[in-house]
């Protein structure tokens, strides 16, 4: 009974079903890179879970783009627009990036899935 529960379980993992489609997100974090450098695919897996599961590429896509935006605005927002690169790594990465979900979302919970499945996300697939 609880290997039938666990496969039950497993089958239903959004977070799986996301690492499913790793190969797309890839390709919309390349192109959202056009729009803010440090985007990277685990922000893009990331947001694949705040957009829903069952939304199509299309509202992906667009959740993307507005997260690059966001980016854009939280960088001004710590005066760093454009002094100082946002390194990919680190405190104030992790900064922008909540501020950047948090003004999307306006959800303190929304922002915390967000970061853990983030560093989820960004963990070869399998160590987790």
């Amino acid at each position: 009974m609880f290997l039938v529960l666990f496969v039950w379980q497993r089958s239903r993992s959004t977070a799986l079903q996301i690492e499913a489609e790793r190969d797309v997100a890839e390709l919309l974090a390349e192109s959202g890179r056009d729009e803010h450098p440090a985007i990277r695919t685990a922000d893009v897996m990331a947001l694949r879970d705040l957009c829903g599961i069952d939304a199509d590429r299309d509202a992906w896509q667009d959740k993307v783009t507005e997260f690059a935006e966001r980016l854009g605005m939280a960088e001004q927002m710590l005066d760093l627009g454009g002094m100082v690169p946002l390194a990919p790594e680190g405190p104030v990465a992790e900064r922008v990036v909540a501020l950047a979900v948090r003004d999307m979302t306006g959800d303190e919970i929304a922002v915390c899935r967000f970061l853990v499945l983030r560093e989820r996300f960004a963990e070869p697939a399998g160590t987790h």
